[in-house]
């Protein structure tokens, strides 16, 4: 697996885990310059970032393939390692409220849940707050 810079285009060649199909949070174009994709065998298996929403405070996004496989020890602690060089002081990740292993991930990753934020998507799904803070 090797990692690059993020391109938009990554994000469009991810076979996309069914649950996350539509379930984009930011605009491709303000997650660039803080996010990275991880490749296996030249395809996308992974894209991840920190959106800035003002200094101190970042929103981290993840959209991992259906191939992620046996690449998925690689790419936690690739985005380990990126959550851990950000220069913000708080970083938030949004779970589905019923994807236990979304929550059981972020967890694994630093962050502590906050809260459930109801009807929060467009389609009023809820969403589990988490957050990462120095």
């Amino acid at each position: 697996m090797i990692i690059i810079p993020f391109k938009l285009e990554h994000l469009q060649g991810l076979a996309l885990q069914p649950a996350q199909v539509g379930s984009q949070l930011i605009a491709p174009g303000q997650v660039l310059g803080h996010a990275f994709t991880a490749l296996s065998e030249g395809q996308p298996v992974a894209c991840a970032g920190l959106y800035e929403i003002w200094p101190g405070r970042a929103l981290a996004w993840t959209y991992l393939g259906e191939n992620v496989g046996r690449e998925f020890l690689a790419v936690h602690r690739a985005v380990r390692r990126h959550l851990e060089e950000a220069p913000w002081r708080r970083v938030e990740a949004y779970v589905e409220s019923g994807f236990t292993n979304g929550h059981r991930w972020v967890g694994t990753l630093g962050f502590k849940f906050e809260g459930l934020l109801r009807g929060f998507m467009a389609d009023g799904q809820d969403m589990a707050l988490y957050a990462r803070v120095r």
